[in-house]
């Protein structure tokens, strides 16, 4: 409870092993009336570690997806918002690899969007985020090195899919922090309107109530909260630059990161951070869950375009990508006809894979409408692309980054 508003975090979860990262800063948060975590995975390892870090802590509740209205939608997450629109209430969604909390963020970012009562989201600087690196690039934190070609735009080559740069970003960071001083990574706080990757924000239930939490199904999430929606209603986000978490990874980064030894850094902090935490107990999870990582992407991808299918009971699609994501699920579309690739690279439009045409986004306009499954790490660029040029089209994205293992 904060200045008579009650305070629930929200966390689409859940990878256990990020999860154990997160969790203890949550809890021990005298201000954190509620945690509800959006259960959206199907690895059974998973599911039995949320089961039981509930039955250890009475804040911590499981929230099931809301039924989907749609056989197809852009990503799960955005099922699970019209569950979080109690009036009075600050809810701060968190993603699951929040793997760092400064411990008095919570009580300088809740009073933040108490008193940006008219913005819609309140947004805090986030480690490992394509805009916040961009900031920080701006005013020099970046070797020279690291300069090249980063942008502010979520997906692009560096800031998204560069896996040693993610992992500089990180030891910048934790250098820092053993040195004693996080004030390097602060920034002035301002308003904004564009896309930005939603690693952590806060809003008003009241005003998610006001459209109930829905998000159409063939909208993603960001797109929609930091753009669309403020739009519509003549508001604008609020960014919190001298409020700090670290995000862990994108999708493209994880497999990489995770043999670096930065998440073990991360475990390490949160108990020097935390020190009063029944560590012992918790840390036995580890073992008792199978603790470590809990399978492929591509695995995660193929059950979930697998479940799709099934649900639209279409036999004829369009797959956007023909590279290695591709090779990795096709099995599952055995049985289907895919009528065409879509593809923006000029060495690949005009040719045939597989015996199926090698298309150029813009062709759709003139092609029947069926399902798009993108099997491509770079999907949000293209869903800006798609939402752009062919709007009507339904759009199955496996990776959200909530629905990988």
């Amino acid at each position: 409870m904060r200045k008579g508003l009650k305070v629930v975090c929200v966390v689409p979860a859940g990878r256990r092993r990020y999860l154990h990262a997160l969790i203890p800063y949550l809890v021990s948060e005298e201000i954190i009336d509620e945690i509800h975590l959006w259960v959206n995975t199907s690895n059974d390892n998973d599911l039995r570690y949320m089961d039981i870090v509930a039955g250890m802590f009475d804040k911590i509740h499981l929230v099931a997806a809301p039924p989907m209205k749609s056989a197809v939608r852009t990503d799960n997450v955005g099922r699970f918002y019209q569950t979080a629109i109690q009036a009075n209430t600050i809810y701060i969604k968190l993603d699951d690899d929040v793997v760092f909390i400064e411990n008095d963020f919570f009580e300088k970012f809740v009073d933040f969007r108490i008193n940006k009562r008219n913005a819609f989201l309140c947004l805090p600087m986030t480690i490992n985020n394509a805009v916040c690196t961009y900031m920080h690039k701006c005013y020099g934190l970046l070797d020279e090195q690291s300069l090249t070609n980063v942008s502010p735009w979520a997906g692009d080559g560096v800031t998204y899919a560069d896996n040693l740069f993610a992992e500089r970003v990180h030891k910048l960071f934790l250098d820092q922090y053993r040195q004693g001083s996080l004030d390097m990574f602060r920034y002035d706080d301002f308003m904004f309107n564009f896309t930005i990757s939603i690693n952590c924000c806060a809003w008003f239930g009241e005003d998610f109530a006001a459209f109930g939490g829905v998000i159409p199904h063939w909208k993603l999430d960001e797109f929609y909260l930091t753009v669309d929606k403020p739009v519509e209603m003549g508001k604008l986000n609020a960014f919190c630059g001298s409020t700090i978490i670290s995000h862990y990874a994108f999708f493209v980064q994880r497999s990489y990161l995770d043999r670096t030894g930065l998440l073990e850094e991360y475990y390490s902090i949160s108990k020097l951070e935390i020190p009063d935490f029944g560590w012992g107990q918790f840390d036995a999870l580890k073992d008792d869950c199978a603790f470590g990582p809990s399978g492929s992407g591509l695995a995660a991808a193929a059950r979930y375009f697998s479940d799709v299918l099934v649900n639209i009971n279409a036999k004829d699609v369009y797959i956007w990508g023909t590279g290695g994501f591709f090779e990795g699920v096709k099995d599952i579309f055995k049985g289907h006809n895919i009528k065409a690739f879509i593809e923006n690279d000029s060495f690949k439009i005009g040719t045939t894979k597989d015996g199926v045409p090698v298309v150029t986004p813009f062709d759709l306009n003139s092609m029947p409408k069926l399902p798009i499954f993108i099997c491509s790490c770079h999907f949000e660029s293209i869903i800006a692309q798609l939402k752009q040029n062919a709007p009507e089209f339904d759009v199955v994205v496996s990776h959200s980054q909530y629905v990988w293992d």
